[in-house]
């Protein structure tokens, strides 16, 4: 029995964001949704802008 390896990828987009698990065990891949979040914009002097401090935290939670 082959041991199953587990890959951790993040997905943001404009409006959300999300973190995922895939799961390979050599011959197939299952994905499992481990987190999603609002991803809303933030307006500073100089523009629309992601707020990096929110995104990385709801990538760790």
């Amino acid at each position: 029995m082959s041991q199953k390896k587990v890959y951790l990828a993040v997905d943001l987009g404009a409006g959300s964001g999300r973190v995922l698990a895939g799961e390979f065990d050599g011959n197939r891949i299952e994905l499992h949704e481990l987190n999603r979040f609002d991803n809303p914009p933030v307006e500073l002097p100089s523009g629309w802008h992601w707020n990096i401090t929110a995104l990385y935290q709801n990538i760790l939670d």
